[in-house]
């Protein structure tokens, strides 16, 4: 791509700022696609078994030390 450097002086045409919306919602559509098949594929490889609690354990209070442990 061949743009000309711009400086802070330069300000953007409504025409330049509606070119790099467009760019950016191919973008954005490009990588929903991308998020969709990610997703499909993983769900096929995926076996199908119920989310695992990820929490740690419960603490076991009953074999603490006697007196003098805290």
């Amino acid at each position: 791509m061949n743009h000309k450097h711009r400086t802070q002086n330069d300000s953007l045409s409504a025409e330049d700022i509606l070119i790099a919306l467009d760019q950016l919602d191919q973008t954005v559509e490009v990588m929903g696609a991308v998020i969709k098949r990610l997703k499909r594929n993983l769900e096929q490889t995926t076996p199908k078994h119920p989310p695992q609690d990820s929490s740690p354990p419960a603490f076991d209070f009953t074999n603490l030390p006697g007196k003098g442990w805290h």
